[in-house]
């Protein structure tokens, strides 16, 4: 009888924590917050619930699968083969240089929410032949942010979801698709 009532005591008691307005009961399908392993597989770390990836190098970057993202490229040529936020949830993309992501752009991949912003001369250029655009926003709900000349290039393609577009300082030169572009800057 005594580790019978240990035992609804301490259900009790798990029952109250879980129950806490605070903290769900059951984590379901659609928590889609970092997880470390993966996170650092790809070379990022979790930093509140996000992945964070932070590069100065010229390698090409892409997201890990199911959680938000967040890709920093800075400096010269920072990321220089290009970043795909690949399967990520949500993402935001910062290409932050002279020739930053310059070799195949940014691809928002199958994220539902894509950030993208590329500040410098040629940064998000896309110059691989046969480029279908700079920013490849894809069906996800896109900003786009490009500043400086010749940043994002090749334009910006949208299929399926919603674009906005900030174009400055010589920035876009080819098309922007669907996107509703600024190109008022301050």
């Amino acid at each position: 009888m005594r580790a019978a009532g240990r035992c609804f005591v301490a259900s009790l008691v798990l029952a109250g924590c879980l129950s806490k307005p605070d903290r769900p009961a059951v984590l379901d399908a659609a928590d889609d917050r970092c997880e470390p392993v993966a996170c650092g597989a790809a070379g990022g770390t979790c930093i509140g619930g996000v992945c964070v990836i932070e590069r100065g190098t010229t390698a090409f970057v892409t997201c890990p699968a199911a959680m938000p993202c967040r890709i920093a490229c800075s400096g010269k040529d920072a990321c220089k083969m290009g970043a795909s936020c690949g399967a990520a949830t949500t993402c935001e993309v910062r290409c932050d240089g002279e020739s930053a992501c310059v070799e195949r752009g940014v691809d928002c991949g199958t994220a539902a929410t894509c950030d993208v912003r590329c500040f410098g001369q040629a940064a998000c250029e896309h110059q691989v032949s046969g480029a279908t655009a700079s920013v490849e926003c894809r069906n996800a709900a896109c900003t786009v942010e490009c500043r400086g000349d010749a940043a994002c290039k090749a334009g910006i393609a949208v299929a399926g979801g919603t674009c906005e577009a900030t174009c400055c300082n010589g920035a876009c030169e080819g098309p922007t698709g669907a996107c509703v572009v600024d190109r008022t800057c301050p």
